[in-house]
């Protein structure tokens, strides 16, 4: 009986990978939609999103009010070149 159940168990091992496989015909879903900007030496201050009412800056006021606001981050180092490479490869 171990021996049976063993073979039943390797043949459904074997065929799981093309029972789970999507079909070509499966809507796929939609990709998340994420902008991520990455400008250097500009610190929260500087943005009217934040509070700032000497700097114009509309377009990003607007994306903060209707999309999201991140009121703490983090960066490695404050030199641009680090910074990127520590982005980039979350290290």
């Amino acid at each position: 009986m171990d021996e049976l159940s063993r073979r039943r168990f390797l043949a459904a091992a074997a065929t799981a990978p093309l029972l789970l496989r999507r079909s070509p015909a499966a809507p796929r879903p939609a990709p998340p939609n994420i902008v991520f900007f990455y400008t250097d030496d500009q610190a929260a201050w500087s943005l009217g999103v934040y509070g700032n009412r000497h700097s114009y800056t509309p377009n990003t006021d607007s994306i903060g009010r209707d999309g999201a606001v991140f009121d703490n981050s983090f960066v490695s180092t404050p030199v641009c070149s680090p910074a990127r490479g520590g982005t980039l490869t979350s290290r």
